[in-house]
């Protein structure tokens, strides 16, 4: 595996693991969460970070099995999206 993949896969997995983190004891609904900006904001941060991580994986090897790495990219393009217009 190249080197920048297996940086990049540790970037995924520890964002994933900040974002369980910040639910820990939280009340798992999304009427709370939306009105929760720092959370929200937070998870959307961890969001962008996925996004570019995947983007930057498959530039380097396009075939590499990633699953659900289209939604995880297009989570990471709406991010930025809302950024621009906002």
């Amino acid at each position: 595996m190249d080197d920048y993949i297996a940086v990049y896969i540790y970037d995924v997995k520890r964002a994933i693991d900040e974002v369980e983190s910040y639910f820990v004891g939280y009340p798992m609904r999304y009427d709370v969460f939306e009105k929760d900006y720092l959370r929200r904001s937070a998870v959307e941060r961890k969001a962008e970070i996925m996004g570019e991580a995947i983007n930057r994986i498959l530039k380097i090897q396009r075939d590499f099995p990633l699953p659900n790495a289209k939604a995880v990219i297009d989570t990471h393009a709406i991010a930025l999206y809302m950024v621009t217009i906002l």
